[in-house]
């Protein structure tokens, strides 16, 4: 079954539409095409139909392929824009790629007009793919962030050994009574944490993060009491997994949760 493929042609000549919608077909495609070779018809075509590829010559009486490739840039697009022409020329060949054409080709050599449009085709297939699959991603993380506000959760993540790099939500500095911008950066985050917990408390924590960071532990479980801004003590719950390790099992990358248990204690 032949492949559809909608074809927006911006080109004077009726005659070298056709002699490449001919070699579209011979390489499997079913084209249903338009030609335009004006501005303000190249502009209606973009904005009232869906394309899935676009050919243009480089030269006309009454239009200019960079001028139109300019215009097919400010609309946003993700579509192959391929340059078939029989007066390109080295240097405007040159011009047309770093204008950010995907590829140009003579129309006295449209042996290779196929490959290049399967080749475009499938790359823009790969980006439109990739892009939906950060949307979804994206959304995922905000469904979390929403939830994790519900539980009133503060959330850690940090490299191993800290950097600049490091991120908490307001909550978990909350847990403290401090504002996120009174916690210390975060390369001194790891060390400042520690010494806030109560001194009976602290070797356990230490021999458990150790353990979690050095691979003897899948992930880190631990309960504690630390110092809030008033002197009193909190009970608090840290929850902690691996985001990244090394090849020997290594931790180098953690996100984690905080959760405040006084109250419920």
């Amino acid at each position: 079954m032949k492949e559809p493929l909608r074809v927006l042609f911006v080109e004077d000549s009726e005659v070298d539409m056709e002699l490449v919608c001919f070699e579209l077909r011979r390489g499997g495609y079913l084209v249903t095409s338009r030609r335009v070779d004006t501005e303000p018809d190249f502009l209606s075509a973009l904005t009232s139909e869906t394309w899935d590829l676009i050919i243009s010559d480089f030269s006309m009486p009454h239009f200019d392929g960079l001028r139109a490739f300019d215009l097919f840039s400010q609309q946003g697009l993700d579509i192959p824009f391929i340059y078939v022409s029989g007066a390109m020329g080295e240097k405007r060949a040159v011009r047309a790629m770093k204008a950010g054409a995907r590829d140009y080709i003579l129309k006295g050599q449209l042996g290779r007009l196929n490959a290049a449009v399967q080749r475009e085709l499938e790359e823009a297939e790969g980006r439109c793919k990739r892009r939906e699959a950060e949307a979804a991603k994206l959304r995922e993380q905000s469904r979390l962030a929403v939830a994790l506000q519900a539980t009133g959760a503060g959330v850690f993540e940090y490299r191993i050994p800290a950097d600049a790099s490091g991120y908490c939500n307001d909550r978990f500095a909350e847990i403290f009574g401090l504002d996120r911008d009174e916690l210390p950066p975060f390369e001194q985050l790891p060390g400042w944490f520690i010494e806030q917990i109560h001194p009976e408390d602290r070797q356990q924590a230490i021999e458990c993060q150790r353990d979690f960071i050095d691979g003897r532990r899948r992930e880190l479980a631990l309960e504690c009491r630390v110092r809030h801004k008033d002197g009193k003590w909190r009970e608090v719950t840290c929850l902690a997994d691996a985001a990244n390790r090394d090849a020997n099992g290594m931790v180098t990358d953690m996100v984690g949760v905080m959760l405040d248990r006084t109250e419920e204690k």
